[in-house]
């Protein structure tokens, strides 16, 4: 019987984990639905911003490679636990971009930050990186972009010295994917100093005249520009998300089955068990009919 206690309380613990894990699962599946409806708002935000900044900003392209250039990349790990090897990924991406000149690293999110310290070969040299906040769910999205608009933003002003770029490594799709978040491509378009004043009321405008608007220019340009890199953010910050509960749903699966696996190696050992149990007490039901006939022949 202790045998048979012991699978008994072995059972109800896998049935206790197993109510977790799908718990988990549909925590990460409830999040993937939020993140499904926030994407057509956030694509039209995307495309709307993006169109307004190609009316203010020169078509020129800056060219690229001409002078030093200093590169600070933003990397989204993943907050929470349970889905798989997807911070190992950024943390051996980090550690290439690491042994290149002139990377800065910003690592957001503290498993991140964690899973890059553990994968660092032994006796390899303090590398300076800089952790910011990470985001585990859609709910904490704004603090955290908030968090992020902000050091890009200073890191931007800083005095004169080798250009800047600010870069931002995260999941997608098909892997990790690297854009570029500032300075933003173009330049702004000549502005003359009669720019904000009233439109004519009569007649249409050329086409290709520019809209007037009654603000100045760098006000505007840098509310536009505010705007598209947060959105920019946000957008890969929801992939990523995204990213990061299917692989939770794939772990959390992969569990399921394996507690699903032990649960019926247990019903196997006790079916065994209570054979055994059976056959013994039929053993000793039949020895015990075979002593009393026995006695009663004598």
């Amino acid at each position: 019987m202790t045998a048979q206690l012991q699978l008994r309380e072995r059972a109800a613990l896998l049935g206790d984990l197993r109510q977790i894990v799908q718990a988990m699962k549909n925590l990460a599946m409830a999040e993937l639905q939020r993140l499904q409806r926030s994407q057509p708002a956030l694509a039209e935000a995307q495309t709307t911003l993006e169109a307004a900044w190609v009316q203010l900003a020169d078509p020129a392209p800056r060219p690229e490679g001409a002078e030093a250039e200093d590169r600070i990349w933003l990397v989204i790990g993943a907050e929470r636990g349970f889905c798989g090897a997807f911070n190992a990924h950024l943390a051996d991406a980090v550690s290439m971009l690491q042994a290149r000149p002139g990377q800065t690293l910003w690592l957001a999110g503290q498993r991140l930050a964690d899973a890059w310290q553990a994968s660092r070969p032994a006796g390899a040299p303090e590398a300076p990186v800089r952790v910011l906040p990470g985001c585990g769910a859609l709910d904490e999205a704004e603090p955290v972009l908030a968090a992020w608009l902000q050091a890009a933003g200073e890191a931007m002003a800083l005095p004169a010295g080798p250009r800047r770029t600010v870069w931002l490594l995260s999941t997608g799709a098909a892997g990790l994917q690297a854009q570029r978040l500032l300075p933003a491509p173009g330049a702004a378009r000549p502005w003359p100093d009669d720019e904000t004043a009233a439109p004519a009321a009569t007649g249409a405008a050329p086409a290709g005249t520019p809209v007037r608007l009654g603000l100045p220019r760098p006000v505007l340009m840098a509310a536009v520009l505010h705007q598209t890199v947060r959105v920019q953010l946000r957008a890969a910050l929801e992939t990523s998300l995204v990213q990061e509960n299917h692989a939770r749903l794939a772990q959390m699966q992969r569990a399921q089955d394996h507690l699903d696996e032990l649960a019926a190696d247990l019903r196997r050992r006790w079916a065994s068990l209570r054979q055994a149990d059976i056959t013994n007490e039929l053993e000793l039901l039949t020895a015990a009919l075979g002593r009393n006939g026995a006695t009663d022949a004598g």
